[in-house]
Formats: C-alpha cells, sequence, structure tokens
C-alpha cells in the first residue's frame, strides 16, 4: 500500500495519536475527549452524517460501521438524545461527552412521525493508518474534474 501511495506522490504512514478523527464527521459528532479539563471521558460516536436545516439536524448519510446502522435512516431528524433537545453539532458534541458504550435514548422524526428509540452509543473508531501529501500530477489528474469536451 505505501508503495501505490508513493506513486501518486502520496505518504501512507502508522497513525499513532489516540482516536484520531479527522472527520469530525462529525458531521457525525465522531471525536474522543481531547481531555481539555483534565478528564479522559470519551466523547460518543453515533456514526451518522449530519445536515443542518435551520434549527434541525437531519441524517444524511449512514456509515456502514454506525451503530445506529439498522435504526436510522438518512432524512431522518434527529430531535433529542436522552430528552435533551439537539439543534446543532455542537450541542450534540456536548451531549455525547462521556457517552461512548452507553444506551441512550434517541429521538427522531420520522415522515411526521415521532420515535424513541434505545441504542448503544458507539466509540469512534480508530484510524489505523493516515494519508499524507497534496500528492502528484498524476494524482491531481485523478481527483480533479475534467473539463466537459
Amino acid at each position: 500500500m505505501a508503495k501505490a501511495a508513493q506513486t501518486f506522490g502520496l505518504k501512507l504512514s502508522e497513525d499513532t495519536k489516540e482516536g484520531n478523527d479527522d472527520s469530525v464527521g462529525t458531521d457525525s459528532a465522531s471525536e474522543k475527549g481531547s481531555g481539555t479539563d483534565g478528564d479522559d471521558e470519551k466523547t460518543g460516536w453515533l456514526g451518522v452524517k449530519l445536515s443542518e436545516r435551520g434549527n434541525t439536524l437531519v441524517i444524511s448519510k449512514v456509515e456502514v460501521v454506525s451503530p445506529l446502522r439498522d435504526i436510522i435512516i438518512p432524512d431522518d431528524e434527529l430531535i433529542a438524545l436522552d430528552g435533551i433537545r439537539i439543534r446543532s453539532r455542537k450541542s450534540l458534541k456536548a451531549i455525547l461527552r462521556g457517552k461512548a458504550g452507553a444506551t441512550a435514548i434517541i429521538t427522531i422524526s420520522r415522515h411526521d412521525s415521532i420515535m424513541e428509540i434505545p441504542a448503544t452509543v458507539g466509540e469512534t473508531p480508530k484510524h489505523l493508518a493516515t494519508l499524507a501529501g497534496t500528492g502528484n500530477r498524476l494524482w491531481k489528474s485523478l481527483i480533479s474534474p475534467q473539463p466537459p469536451k
């Protein structure tokens, strides 16, 4: 794999950071506690991509390894977690702090029906490797949109 990455001017390296998560996927609110107040609480992870629509959060995608994979579908509105109203990614992240591995009641709206669903909040998956670099001309030609002919 490292040799293939080099072909494109990229470097593949083993990730040694705990809980490295560049996707504050978040659209899925997925980040481990950074320990800024000296605590090592792990922030829970739902494994979903979210879209903000006004004052609401709507599920836009459910990750393959999401703990909610069989529960939530795209276009569900995320209303509350353990009875606490969620209006932004920031509020969701605050509510998920320290909940990794815990069971929570997730309140959603689906097709104008309100549902309360118990689910186990996941822990942010660890990334075992990272890809670094900006890539060479070959890489850029593959990822850049081609102008219409």
